[in-house]
């Protein structure tokens, strides 16, 4: 589809190009990443294999111990991408993620202090509950957009330094799927209640179809991650030109 297509610019020959071969900061950071992803499968683990299947509860000890596999995790993609920027000479990358670290922690605050998250719903202070959950769900509504756009630049940004189109090619493709993903799930449970069967079935069918497209998504990008091969020197006045299509 034309949608997906990535049309990536040439390299001017006066661009230094850096080759994992002989760039062992390149290399560092490539391990880095494929540390974080080792460290993602083993919280996914710990967290799945300790949860309550019908509470849906997760020991503390596991909570605590996943919490700092992720803390982990953090930091290793976080001195990737700042050696990725070093090697490119943009910044926009590491600022792009920061963004989203800070997005991400504003949603774990209100996490920890909302009732709902925190097994205190049984507080008898209902407008208090009403109130943070309806600020939460404020914040999660202005926050959704500005992490899809974030999403968005991060895949062309690496597609751009890497000279890898995988990456921006696989963030389409999450970012389509999402979208329709989260509209046709919407959708399903609003025909469901309406007990509109055909309609509820379309939604059902276009639900899974696309959240099978997010998942086929996530793997092209990882096999981006391991297709990495050079960083590409632009500097910080060189325009992301991935995807226009020249006169």
């Amino acid at each position: 589809m034309a949608l997906f297509e990535v049309n990536m610019p040439p390299i001017p020959d006066n661009i230094p190009i850096h080759t994992i071969e002989h760039t062992p900061l390149l290399k560092r950071a490539k391990l880095l990443w494929i540390g974080a992803l080792i460290l993602a499968v083993i919280n996914v683990y710990i967290v799945v294999s300790s949860m309550n299947m019908l509470t849906g509860e997760i020991p503390a000890m596991s909570n605590t111990l996943s919490t700092i596999i992720g803390f982990c995790g953090t930091i290793c993609i976080l001195f990737c991408f700042f050696y990725l920027c070093k090697l490119a000479r943009r910044k926009r990358l590491l600022k792009l993620y920061a963004i989203q670290l800070v997005i991400g922690i504003i949603a774990g605050i209100f996490q920890l202090f909302i009732p709902e998250f925190n097994n205190s719903s049984t507080s008898t202070d209902i407008i208090a509950i009403t109130s943070s959950f309806s600020a939460y769900m404020i914040f999660c509504s202005i926050a959704a957009p500005i992490v899809v756009y974030i999403l968005w630049e991060l895949g062309k940004e690496l597609s751009f330094i890497t000279n890898e189109k995988t990456f921006f090619k696989a963030t389409k493709i999450m970012v389509v799927g999402l979208l329709v993903f989260l509209i046709s799930s919407v959708g399903f449970l609003v025909t469901a209640r309406l007990q509109n069967e055909n309609v509820a079935l379309f939604f059902g069918i276009l639900f899974m179809g696309f959240g099978v497209m997010v998942v086929y998504g996530i793997i092209l990008y990882l096999i981006g991650i391991f297709k990495i091969r050079v960083i590409v020197q632009y500097g910080e006045d060189a325009q992301n030109t991935i995807s226009q299509k020249e006169n």
